[in-house]
């Protein structure tokens, strides 16, 4: 597996797998079997586990993409690596402090003339 829809399907089909399983450990608890009651409910422990491990995927995949999209920047030429605030369009404030004033101050007057 190693899209985001293959973690979903895998996640739906061990939601359904618990479910049988869980229609089952009914029917063995009114026939009065405990054992068959104890199985089923292993089983369901099972598939909730694989449930769990598809959801910590889809969290894993999202995570990796995340990081991707953080290191790049949208410019008029299309998409480049992001260098921060260097080349991003955050205040120079923020990544230069104090030292940042006369640059924050010319970009507004630019922008001003435009």
């Amino acid at each position: 597996m190693s899209s985001t829809g293959d973690y979903i399907q895998a996640a739906s089909d061990a939601t359904d797998e618990a479910t049988g399983h869980l229609a089952n450990a009914v029917d063995a608890h009114r026939r009065g079997d405990p054992r068959a009651v104890s199985l089923e409910h292993g089983h369901i422990l099972r598939a909730l586990r694989q449930a769990k491990s598809a959801f910590k995927s889809i969290a894993a995949a999202a995570g990796e993409q995340d990081l991707v999209n953080s290191k790049t920047i949208q410019t008029s030429d299309g998409v480049a690596e992001s260098g921060g605030s260097d080349n991003g369009r955050g205040s120079p404030l923020y990544s230069k402090g104090n030292a940042g004033v006369r640059d924050f101050l010319d970009r507004a007057r630019a922008g001003s003339r435009r």
